[in-house]
């Protein structure tokens, strides 16, 4: 989790290094469903397909991958093709078995015998699925992924677990009002995840004011 973090955080000197425009590229996947511009998919698949990007943020891809697929189909046939990497294939099939997609992996890359938890019903989360569960969000903005995440706050949970929860919802309601508001939303003392949500929310409004405001 912390991996997956500090490689959102250098997102932009990843970019840096091989593409013309980092904070736009950089952008366009944290705001996906914001814009859902899906004639650029190609273009930023082609850009983010470097070891170093898919290495630093290789559990948020595994959650965003699938469901750029599911959004737009003509992105299977771009994941697949000859011109992209055998890593950055690797991350779309795990990806698809994890969200209940995997008939949209193409039959010659197929793995019966590989095993893959689905998210779809799997909780308490490791650290890595609570990112793959972010890059979802990244994409489709629903809020189910959100809740999900929350649910990883509940007290019987692995402290590790709990703790990548609420260091991974501190930062993004930074850069998402849903997320902040979805956190609002659960500000309740009946909620058995009561007293941790507060406490992101009170580092969260302990931040100075331009911080909030500042997305991306």
């Amino acid at each position: 989790m912390i991996k997956c973090l500090i490689g959102l955080c250098i997102i932009f000197s990843t970019f840096n290094v091989f593409a013309n425009d980092p904070i736009k590229l950089s952008r366009w996947i944290t705001y996906y469903y914001t814009h859902e511009k899906t004639e650029q998919i190609p273009i930023f698949i082609k850009e983010m397909d470097n070891p170093a990007f898919l290495s630093a943020v290789q559990n948020t891809l595994i959650g965003a991958l699938p469901h750029l697929m599911l959004q737009e189909p003509q992105t299977v046939t771009v994941i697949f093709s000859d011109n992209t990497s055998t890593n950055i294939k690797d991350m779309a099939i795990e990806g698809l078995h994890r969200f209940g997609a995997a008939y949209l992996v193409p039959e010659k890359y197929k793995k019966p015998d590989t095993t893959y938890i689905s998210l779809l019903d799997a909780k308490p989360f490791t650290p890595e699925e609570l990112d793959m569960l972010w890059g979802a969000f990244m994409v489709t903005g629903k809020l189910a992924y959100v809740d999900a995440i929350l649910t990883a706050l509940e007290p019987q949970n692995h402290i590790l677990t709990k703790q990548a929860a609420r260091w991974s919802l501190f930062h993004h309601m930074q850069k998402h009002d849903k997320v902040k508001n979805r956190i609002e939303d659960y500000l309740d003392k009946q909620n058995p995840t009561y007293e941790a949500v507060k406490e992101v929310w009170d580092m969260y409004k302990n931040i100075k004011p331009e911080k909030q405001q500042a997305k991306g």
